[in-house]
Order: C-alpha cells, then structure tokens, then sequence
C-alpha cells in the first residue's frame, strides 16, 4: 500500500534484518554525547539543544529493528535489537543521572515539565511519527531524509529518558514516572508501526 513493489520486498527486508559490522562504537558515542546533550538542554530550557540531542540520537534505529524482528520472527534480529535497546535505555538513564547530579543547581524547567506530564495528545503524537517513520524506513531515497529527520524529533525517546534519569537524580519521582510513561508510549508505537 505503500508503493514497496514485490520484487523489491526481500532486498528491503534483508537490509533491515542483516548485522551491521563496526558500528558498535560510533552507536555508543553517538547516543552518549545525545544523553549528555538532551540533559543539558533539558537543565538550561534550551529548546534548540533539546532538538539537537534528537537528531543524533540513535536509539531509534534498535528499536525499529526490535519492531521488525518481531514482526518477521527473527529471533537473532530480537535478542541482538532487544539487548541494545535496552542497554541503551539503562546507558541514557545513567548518563543523565550522573550529569544532573553534577549540576550546581536542579531547577525544574519548562522543557523537563514538558515531559513528565503526557496527554492523550502526546499518544497521537507518538502514533503518526509511527505511520511516517514506516514509510521513511521503507524508502531511503535522499527525499526521505527530511522525513526520517522530522520523525525523529516528533518521537526521539531520548528526551524523556533524560528526564527520567534527571527525576530520579533529584528524587522528583511524579517526573520520573511520567517521563517514563512517555517512553513506553513512543516505544510502543515504534513497535506497531512494524506490525
């Protein structure tokens, strides 16, 4: 329904299924300098850096492969996706903690509010970031490369992990519970996108 033809169906699926070699590092520096990013962001208010830390995040990437070895049955693809999605969201949550720790001061800012409380509205968020990261995913000519941008900012569970490891920092546990909430949600909606 989406235009992916017949025959192009088994070279797309092998791409999204097969390991990538050597990337382990750039993967963890990436999303460490993305916790360190959105943390700081989140401190300072700072709406831009916020936005920065979403699109060099890239803890999107082994949950969509979660998502698509679910889908397919792959039980390599899940234990390899889901041991790295969930050593990314433990690597997140700790690296934040520690900086707020670090600050010299914990103010609650209006971009840390912003995720400790999700609205309804946030799940039709998470849920059309999901319709479009399908497509993008399926599709990665250079005009989709706006498109994996902008999902990545509309649905980036960075963010909310900061703020969770930020909450649990500073002993704010109704922040950290709704930050934590926000992250099952896009979560979530990452997986039905595949399904």
């Amino acid at each position: 329904r989406l235009g992916l033809s017949l025959e192009s169906r088994p070279n797309t699926m092998r791409a999204m299924l097969a390991p990538r070699v050597g990337e382990g590092v750039g993967y963890w520096l990436q999303l460490t300098m993305a916790a360190a990013l959105a943390t700081l962001g989140l401190a300072l208010d700072s709406t831009a850096v916020v936005i920065g830390a979403m699109l060099i995040a890239p803890l999107m990437k082994p949950i969509v492969e979660l998502a698509m070895g679910l889908a397919t049955g792959s039980a390599p693809l899940v234990f390899r996706a889901g041991w790295r999605t969930v050593a990314s969201i433990f690597a997140v949550t700790a690296a934040s903690a520690a900086i707020t720790w670090l600050l010299p001061f914990h103010d609650i800012t209006h971009e840390l509010a912003a995720r400790a409380s999700p609205t309804l509205l946030d799940l039709f968020v998470a849920a059309a970031c999901a319709l479009v990261g399908a497509y993008a995913t399926l599709f990665s000519s250079s005009d989709m490369a706006s498109t994996a941008a902008g999902t990545s900012i509309g649905i980036s569970p960075v963010p909310p992990l900061c703020t969770f490891g930020y909450g649990l920092a500073i002993g704010e546990w109704h922040m950290a519970r709704g930050a934590a909430l926000l992250v099952a949600n896009g979560q979530h909606m990452e997986e039905v996108k595949d399904h």
